[in-house]
């Protein structure tokens, strides 16, 4: 089986200054600059919230500061001026939030306002991360929280562990240190490679699954529909529940375990461990 449903992992830095990313009739006719350049010293954890447009985080090792460069865009100067960043500091802890002003009246068939963010971290922060819609790339960072409502998502080089929710979009996930789950997706591919620790996926409505290099397990809990594969994992290949959908096993340095499977075939092979999966 060839996992055609899963594209490679190229790991792509959203266009965030290239132009706005509305999604009405029409671009945005009207830009401007929203920035910010806080202290990140004594700081631990970085709390982000994004609403509609592209989200382009990246750490950089030995920087104390948060720099953060937005374009906003809208269709008229009253809606411009209310696309806002505004940020707060409680502790060890830092907050950044994009504020976009609720669709009015004047809006009509005008395309939504969006800001576009870039924001540069120290790489040794731990990153909460909230974006609505549009695509996020994070990459260089320490533990992370992705809750993610549309848009695909790409992460690199996770120096600890990666949590994230996803409602819709691909999500791409490459070179993490430590553990990595997906509590739920709805719809979208994914592909992850790569982890040095555990990876786990709660719950996948659509798209297909790929993961390939794990050193420690591999879980899918319950799987809808989607082809499953797993490629080199150091401990065992698990799925739990799969409605439909081709579910492929190769190179697992233990076990390999298909609990329920309803439609599609399963094919295995270098299984160094026990195998156990439905008859037909």
């Amino acid at each position: 089986m060839k996992f055609s449903g899963v594209r490679t992992f190229t790991l792509m830095l959203a266009a965030s200054t290239a132009g706005c990313s509305s999604w009405a009739l029409g671009d945005c006719t009207q830009t401007e600059s929203r920035d910010l350049d806080l202290d990140a010293t004594g700081v631990r954890a970085l709390a982000i919230s994004g609403r509609a447009g592209s989200l382009d985080i990246r750490g950089e090792p030995g920087l104390e500061r948060v720099i953060v460069s937005g374009k906003a865009c809208a269709d008229d100067g009253e809606t411009l001026a209310g696309v806002r960043l505004s940020e707060r500091r409680n502790g060890d802890r830092l907050e950044v939030t994009a504020e976009l002003p609720e669709p009015g009246s004047n809006w009509g068939w005008s395309s939504s306002p969006t800001l576009d963010l870039e924001i540069r971290v120290p790489s040794r922060l731990a990153l909460e991360v909230t974006d609505s819609s549009g695509d996020t790339s994070i990459r260089d960072v320490s533990d992370t929280t992705v809750q993610d409502s549309s848009g695909d998502l790409r992460i690199a080089n996770i120096a600890g562990t990666l949590s994230v929710n996803d409602s819709s979009g691909d999500i791409d996930i490459r070179d993490v240190a430590g553990d990595v789950r997906i509590p739920s997706d709805s719809s979208g591919d994914i592909g992850i490679e790569n982890v040095e620790g555990n990876v786990l996926i709660d719950e996948d409505s659509s798209g297909s699954i790929e993961i390939r290099q794990v050193r420690g397990d591999a879980d899918v809990k319950v799987d809808s529909s989607g082809d499953i594969g797993f490629v080199a994992v150091g401990g065992s290949a698990r799925v739990g529940t799969d409605s439909s959908g081709d579910i492929e096993a190769s190179d697992i340095g233990r076990d390999f375990i298909v609990g329920r499977d309803g439609s599609g075939g399963i094919r295995h092979d270098k299984v160094r461990g026990a195998v156990r999966i439905p008859e037909d």
